[in-house]
């Protein structure tokens, strides 16, 4: 059994997903066709191991009782998940043929807030190693995507806000300015992004540009028993932006 992890964005907040597959050793080297296995702590399949029975323990014991193939991981256990996972030898990041997850020293490194294209900030790790991805665990990990090496990051906040900060949505520029009212979250102000200067800039030529999708919601759903596959279930989707010259945001009233 192998683990595959990968981080997205979900209703705004940056989730870490770990979904647990089985496959079969090539002799030639490597591995077969992957299928999904549903993580259950009740799971007795002669493959798994001692350790593969701890790990979804943890899964289980932070998870919404929902059966699907990827699950988010959340709460106190999300670091030690990562961990065991790590230490199997059996983690791979994002797909089978991706780096295996190596457990390594912690690191130092600062979660801050960019601006970047889409005119949004974001939050992004900055360490003396270039190209980290940042994994929002409790407390956040950082994995370097070319070697599979991860551990956990000393960011310098406690574990509660440097969770937070690892899990925040991309903000506007005009979202930083109304979270800054707000009453409730001053004693927040630290996480906050500062408010960023505003310069008008004009342009010849504004560019609309429209963005499609289509999710398939039954795609994350695994039957209880084998061969069960449920029919699709399409949410379609669409996002209109403004090309400003080399930048592309959602626009506002002026």
């Amino acid at each position: 059994m192998l683990y595959l992890l990968r981080c997205e964005e979900q209703f705004g907040l940056q989730r870490i997903l770990v979904q647990a597959v089985k496959v079969q050793c090539l002799v030639a080297g490597g591995y077969g066709k992957p299928q999904d296995y549903t993580i259950s702590a009740q799971s007795r399949a002669g493959f798994t191991t001692p350790e593969d029975h701890r790990i979804m323990l943890l899964i289980e014991a932070g998870r919404d009782r929902v059966t699907q193939p990827e699950i988010s991981l959340k709460g106190e256990a999300s670091a030690d998940v990562l961990r065991a996972i790590a230490l199997t030898g059996r983690g791979h990041w994002q797909a089978v043929d991706g780096p295996v997850l190596k457990l390594a020293a912690p690191l130092t490194g600062k979660l801050v807030w960019r601006l970047e294209d889409d005119t949004r900030l974001h939050v992004r790790l900055e360490a003396d190693r270039p190209g980290l991805a940042l994994i929002p665990a409790l407390l956040p990990w950082y994995l370097d995507p070319d070697t599979g090496e991860c551990g956990p990051l000393e960011t310098g906040f406690g574990e509660r806000e440097a969770d937070l900060l690892a899990m925040a949505p991309a903000l506007t520029p005009q979202s930083v300015d109304a979270l800054h009212e707000t009453a409730p979250l001053r004693e927040l102000a630290l996480l906050l992004p500062s408010r960023t200067e505003r310069r008008r800039v004009a342009f010849e030529s504004l560019i609309p540009c429209l963005h499609l999708r289509s999710r398939n919601l039954n795609a994350g759903i695994a039957g209880r028993y084998w061969g069960f596959k449920p029919e699709p279930d399409w949410s379609h989707s669409a996002v209109l932006t403004f090309g400003y010259g080399p930048v592309r945001g959602r626009g506002s009233r002026g």
